[in-house]
């Protein structure tokens, strides 16, 4: 008789880091290229090249407290969470973006345009 194991995750949330010099097509912007060539960019897309994106202490252990597991992705991370676990709204993950090295800021434009922040419950 064979044994059979089953852990019930789902996804939480995923995050991906998207930079526009290694996604781009010349002049034309990543968000306009044909969806099949963005699916085929994004194959070979791999964030872990430049940055290193890690959760806060704090978030490491709020993330073990409700059993979640947080894995990097080539495109950024995803978080699963155990499906009968309840989430207070009151919670929050915070993350660290590190620049790999020093040359990254010759092909990143220094500064940021403003972006709204979603909350998401």
């Amino acid at each position: 008789m064979a044994e059979r194991i089953s852990n019930d995750y789902h996804r939480l949330f995923a995050l991906h880091l998207l930079h526009h010099y290694w996604l781009d097509e010349a002049d034309v912007v990543f968000d306009q290229i044909q969806a099949e060539k963005r699916s085929q960019r994004l194959l070979t897309y791999n964030m872990r090249s430049f940055l290193t994106l890690a959760p806060t202490p704090a978030t490491i252990k709020t993330i073990r407290s409700l059993g979640c597991i947080y894995k990097n992705t080539a495109l950024g991370c995803v978080m699963v969470v155990p499906a009968d676990t309840k989430i207070p709204p009151s919670t929050s993950f915070d993350f660290i973006v590190t620049a790999q090295s020093a040359a990254f800021f010759n092909y990143t434009a220094l500064t940021l345009r403003p972006r709204k922040i979603y909350e998401l419950y």
